[in-house]
């Protein structure tokens, strides 16, 4: 396969609208376009008509075998990063038949923990229902077997389940899923930082870099712009400094462990930091529900949550919407790190992921949810310190 171009330009800078005109003019590709979002799989088939592009959202019945179905026919094909997930054996073969280009929106899942119980995963050893092998692959041997972890069973088949230290399993992408195409191309931002850069080089599979800009009224691709010029984002993100902030001082502040020790004891630091939510949404800027946009881990949700405020949740790991470009009003209530488990298993094969790139994307992304997307100005209140200076180097053209 050809290296996978990668294009990395900041939200907003036109990569969607490259790609659309892209597909546009090709006269013989046939493409997969993936995306996290149904409504995304909709307007790349209202801007490109001429295609015919099969959204598989909207097919009846199983949706992996509808996608199936349309392979075969080498039809264009529009669809979610979730169906993306589940592609198996049938849908390799059939990818490698005809010749396919693949174009996946914003960075897709590559690695996650398994979720099965320590318990369930010895019973399953126990019973001699899976081996692992010499490659740390865990190999599905009762071949009859048809109980509750069935879909274990079938993505074993795809040689991408590791038994790692010990004690749990790591799920992986099939990476021939990506060899099967005729070319790759991935929209994101801040690629270095991710788990899928990690993927790529743990399985040696080249990439390039290239940015997107509008040049004659054209989108167009040019060489990579490592830092973006970021000089009219600084006077429209007004960053709260204040009170509220002190209980972000440490460093490891509201990380995922913290609000989950707090989430179980019902914390003061944690009625605390609900107390900081209120008034900054509702009497420091007094601003109507409507624009307002807040976030935290999502098991922590319901504990922070108050009066005039609650409907304005988005997860964290939100991408690719629109639906909250009219959002003025912020609080970013997290502090990011990668998995402990995920960076020690990149670890053991040389491979390191930053950790500041890794949260800066991950915050980015969620800030351009919001109304900085159509160039009008934000408030945003980040208790935790290191995201706070993070969002504050990046702004000073730092990162």
């Amino acid at each position: 396969m050809e290296d996978i171009l990668i294009i990395d330009s900041k939200m907003g800078t036109g990569k969607t609208s490259y790609i659309i005109n892209k597909i546009k003019a090709s006269t013989t590709d046939r493409f997969i376009y993936v995306t996290p979002f149904k409504t995304e799989c909709e307007r790349m088939a209202e801007n490109v008509p001429e295609k015919n592009f099969v959204e598989i959202s909207k097919q009846k019945g199983l949706k992996l075998e509808a996608l199936k179905k349309y392979l075969v026919e080498g039809r264009n094909i529009a669809t979610t990063h979730s169906l993306f997930k589940r592609f198996d054996s049938e849908v390799l073969e059939l990818l490698s038949a005809n010749n396919y280009s693949l174009v996946i929106d914003e960075e897709n899942t590559v690695i996650e923990q398994v979720k099965i119980s320590p318990k369930d995963l010895q019973m399953l050893f126990d019973t001699e229902k899976i081996k692992v092998n010499s490659r740390n692959q865990v190999e599905w041997v009762d071949n009859e077997y048809t109980g509750k972890f069935k879909e274990l069973k079938e993505t074993c088949a795809m040689e991408n389940v590791y038994f790692y230290n010990g004690s749990l399993l790591l799920w992986l992408f099939p990476v021939n899923i990506f060899k099967a195409m005729k070319s790759v191309t991935i929209l994101t931002y801040r690629f270095s930082g991710s788990y899928e850069r990690a993927y790529f080089d743990l399985n040696s599979v080249s990439y390039v870099y290239k940015s997107v800009r509008k040049i004659g009224g054209e989108f167009t691709l040019v060489d990579y712009i490592e830092k973006d010029n970021v000089e009219e984002l600084k006077d429209l993100i007004n960053i709260y400094e204040g009170d509220y902030n002190s209980i972000g001082k440490k460093s490891t502040a509201l990380s995922f462990s913290q609000f989950e020790k707090w989430r179980k004891s019902s914390s003061q630091p944690q009625k605390i930091l609900q107390k900081n939510l209120y008034n900054y949404f509702r009497n420091l800027h007094n601003v109507s529900s409507d624009r307002i946009l807040w976030t935290c881990p999502v098991d922590s949700k319901d504990k922070l949550k108050g009066k005039g405020y609650t409907k304005g949740f988005l997860a964290s790991n939100s991408k690719a919407t629109n639906l909250y470009r009219e959002r003025d009003t912020l609080a970013y209530c997290c502090n990011i790190f990668v998995q402990p488990q995920i960076k020690q298993f990149f670890r053991d094969y040389g491979i390191e992921i930053n950790e500041e790139e890794f949260a800066l994307a991950s915050m980015l992304q969620w800030v351009w949810r919001s109304a900085i997307r159509e160039g009008k100005s934000i408030n945003i209140y980040i208790p935790s310190s290191r995201m706070r200076e993070l969002l504050q180097e990046y702004l000073n053209g730092e990162r």
